[in-house]
């Protein structure tokens, strides 16, 4: 699944890949709406601590290979920095 768009603009590159975990996506279009975050590791209470500030919101985690989660991470971020150039 997607990195959410939104996250980009919110949480740092090097944010995401240290915690090996990123918000996907809200659950609908309430703004209260809980966040999906896909984990590497998922009792990483400083990521569910980190991104509930961050976001205002309540964090469920869903489990995520870390080379996979690197790769998406890497992707969302590197093609927003080609999109700006």
């Amino acid at each position: 699944e997607p990195v959410w768009e939104a996250v980009l603009d919110v949480v740092p590159r090097d944010q995401a890949l240290r915690l090996l975990a990123v918000p996907l996506r809200p659950e609908n279009d309430d703004p209260s709406a809980p966040i999906t975050v896909a984990a590497a590791d998922p009792w990483n209470i400083a990521a569910i601590d980190l991104y509930q500030a961050q976001f205002k919101r309540r964090v469920n985690l869903a489990l995520a290979e870390g080379g996979a989660l690197r790769e998406a991470i890497e992707k969302a971020y590197g093609s927003r920095v080609e999109e700006e150039e």
